[in-house]
């Protein structure tokens, strides 16, 4: 029998090496992949509506919804549930305190947004509110 390699113009199979060969991944930026984002990228967020923010503290304050929007979770937490404890248990004398209590700072923080002092000139990601 002959060798069919004995002319030297035909080689040997070799095998291929999947990583020289490796296609390009696809961008995880593009339309396919929505909301990914590299690792030690920044961020982008939109910015949050001052005028939503405000509303929501006069009329939802007591419940805290103007810091869940804002993305104060701590602080909004915890004027939901002095709220709630108020309502559950007014006929004792300190939770009415939480009744009288947290309105009032539901109030001053309604007027901290119209204003945009302190710590509500912007989200709890650092972007300004948008007027």
């Amino acid at each position: 029998m002959s060798n069919p390699f004995a002319d030297g113009d035909q080689q040997p199979y070799q095998p291929r090496d999947p990583y020289q060969e490796q296609q390009p991944y696809a961008d995880p930026t593009a339309q396919g992949y929505p909301g990914y984002q590299q690792p030690g990228y920044p961020v982008s967020y939109a910015p949050k509506s001052k005028v939503a923010a405000a509303l929501l503290a006069f009329f939802l304050g007591t419940l805290g919804v103007h810091n869940f929007y804002l993305g104060y979770t701590a602080k909004a937490t915890t004027q939901l549930v002095l709220f709630l404890v108020g309502c559950f248990f007014f006929w004792l004398i300190v939770p009415i305190l939480f009744l009288i209590v947290v309105p009032i700072w539901a109030f001053v923080e309604f007027i901290m947004i119209l204003v945009g002092s302190g710590q509500y000139r912007a989200d709890a990601n650092g972007v300004p509110l948008a007027s």
